[in-house]
């Protein structure tokens, strides 16, 4: 995701365009400071931790996408991140973020 997420070979936010701070690596993890992953279909949506499911944010912009208080700029931004994702990703599809029963219980 990060690679996905680069611009001028800095991680940024994907909406503001904020640059990482810097990269730290932790237990083998790659981390970018500055820089969340947020879930389009959140985990307690059932959401899927995969690629397709998440994208680069700066802190205030993961706070707006998750918990703003503006509605109107939260469908902005929802918008803008389905585009994103459908840019980068031929095949994408909203119903495959969402774990299935099927999925859990085979």
């Amino acid at each position: 995701m990060y690679e996905r997420d680069e611009k001028d070979g800095r991680v940024c936010c994907i909406y503001c365009g904020r640059p990482s701070r810097g990269t730290y690596y932790l237990d083998g993890c790659r981390y970018e400071d500055g820089i969340d992953l947020a879930h389009v279909v959140g985990r307690a949506q059932m959401g899927k931790g995969i690629e397709k499911n998440l994208v680069s944010f700066c802190r205030q912009c993961h706070q707006m996408f998750d918990n703003g208080n503006n509605p109107e700029e939260q469908v902005e931004m929802r918008l803008f991140v389905v585009a994103y994702l459908q840019n980068h990703y031929d095949d994408w599809d909203y119903a495959d973020l969402v774990v299935k029963k099927e999925d859990m219980y085979g």
